[in-house]
């Protein structure tokens, strides 16, 4: 492995770098002075940002997952899928937000140009962005929306209890 690499890792080995949360600002001091150190001109994006998504997704797999109970609720559920998963969240105010930050290094000109976008903070659901389970990450998103969309239509049928146990699984 690069040398370079390694170093830059061994830097952000810190426990759980949860985002907003004062070790992901650590991590970031930490990449920030090393790469300063390096020479490379660094800049800081800040923003305000939610520590956790897990209560969204919880939220919406629950709708999703009763589907035995009526159509309605899937129904919902299959909107705020798709909602979310669009960048839209119209219930967003309800989430409390706090200080993070983005970090921007910018080298060289025209198409010889280098940018490097940072964000430092890990993932919570370790299950799902495990490293053995990443290549299969898209295949599980695209089933997850082909259920989500169809959801509603499943409750209709015997199939409404299995694909409630799915999405209750997935919260």
């Amino acid at each position: 492995m690069n040398p370079t690499l390694v170093r830059v890792l061994e830097l952000l080995r810190l426990p759980h770098r949860g985002s907003a949360t004062p070790l992901e600002a650590e991590a970031f001091r930490r990449l920030r002075a090393f790469l300063e150190g390096e020479g490379y001109p660094v800049q800081t994006l800040p923003f305000k940002g939610v520590r956790s998504y897990g209560p969204e997704l919880m939220g919406i797999s629950l709708l999703l997952a009763l589907a035995p109970l009526s159509p309605f609720f899937p129904l919902l559920g299959a909107l705020a899928f798709f909602l979310y998963f669009s960048g839209h969240r119209p219930w967003g105010f309800l989430l409390d937000r706090f200080p993070s930050q983005n970090l921007l290094l910018w080298k060289g000109e025209g198409p010889r140009a280098l940018l490097l976008l940072a964000h430092v903070d890990t993932a919570k659901t370790f299950f799902l962005y495990h490293p053995k389970r990443v290549s299969g990450f898209r295949r599980q998103f695209l089933l997850n929306a082909l259920l989500a969309a169809l959801a509603p239509f499943l409750a209709l049928t015997p199939w409404a209890w299995a694909v409630g146990a799915y999405f209750l699984v997935q919260a």
